[in-house]
């Protein structure tokens, strides 16, 4: 879930500790996990990210509306219902409501469910009819929301139906992830298109999205638009220096901590030969943008071109 910052989830999860108590609250709140620290020895290597994460779900659900909002504010700005990318936290909640892990009391939890249902009733809600959603305002046709919705509501989807929940919602995403698709992938969409692409990783998150959607649930005809929009991203999504266009040049944390992720997913889900054929040009670029510290702890960034960021490590 690379679209939020973890760190202000975290701390907002924090700071939320004890909103279960807050009145008002309209949905049933699953259970904390048990009081004092958790056990990392039961946590995997890879997982031992998922901890704070785990303690933040019970205080996201309390921050829910009946509607299946997520009100709390303090994950994507602006706090508004009519924005979608505040819904991106259904994700979140379909992950634990189906993961078995020892350390994981919210498999299969029902309130954890019923709010992961009223969260996606939103989410689908704000579609417009043409497929798109909206991010800053309520007729807004988003590129970044519908790009990240995409991607976000296909694993939530894939993960429903590997659980075998919520089949009703299951047949709505499929519904809603085509008519998604049929604008996102459309060439003469100049929002999500341009000749020199102006946001490359929201429209990478797109195609990554459209891609496993379309393993669930095959189309020809939009199978044969996602092949064309990879190579036009090829083609439009980088520089010839290498980096991946972002507003007005590179930038060290969208291009790497977004786009590339999203390029590695889209290419598990494709095998499309162009998603790795761009990551080979950006790895060469990135030989001349950074500086391996000399104990090999991390690397020092050039930014230099940063046109959104200025992270130096």
């Amino acid at each position: 879930m690379n679209s939020f910052s973890r760190r202000s989830l975290i701390a907002g999860a924090t700071a939320a500790g004890l909103l279960a108590a807050l009145p008002g609250r309209a949905l049933a709140l699953p259970a904390p996990p048990p009081a004092g620290p958790l056990d990392r020895r039961l946590f995997a290597p890879e997982e031992q990210r998922f901890a704070p994460y785990l303690l933040a779900v019970s205080p996201m659900v309390a921050d829910m509306t009946s509607g299946g909002f997520f009100a709390g504010g303090w994950w994507r700005s602006p706090a508004a219902t009519y924005n979608a990318r505040v819904q991106e936290h259904v994700y979140t909640l379909a992950w634990f409501a189906t993961q078995s892990r020892p350390w994981n009391p919210y498999r299969g939890n029902a309130a954890l469910l019923a709010a992961l249902d009223a969260g996606l009733g939103h989410y689908l809600g704000l579609q417009h009819a043409d497929g798109s959603w909206p991010e800053y305002s309520r007729d807004q046709h988003s590129l970044a929301a519908t790009g990240f919705a995409m991607g976000y509501l296909s694993k939530t989807n894939a993960l429903l139906r590997r659980a075998g929940v919520l089949p009703a919602r299951q047949a709505q995403l499929s519904a809603a992830l085509k008519r998604a698709m049929t604008w996102f992938l459309n060439p003469a969409n100049d929002t999500v298109w341009q000749p020199r692409l102006t946001w490359a990783n929201q429209t990478t998150s797109g195609l990554a999205g459209a891609a496993l959607a379309l393993r669930h649930d095959p189309d020809p005809a939009l199978a044969h638009q996602l092949t064309a929009a990879f190579a036009r991203l090829a083609a439009t999504g980088q520089s010839p220096a290498g980096f991946f266009y972002e507003e007005s040049g590179a930038d060290t944390n969208y291009n790497f901590e977004v786009m590339l992720p999203e390029l590695a997913d889209a290419w598990r889900q494709s095998g499309d030969a162009n998603l790795v054929t761009m990551a080979r040009r950006y790895t060469d670029w990135l030989g001349y943008n950074l500086l391996r510290e000399p104990d090999g702890s991390g690397w020092f960034a050039n930014v230099a071109p940063n046109s959104r960021t200025t992270s130096r490590f």
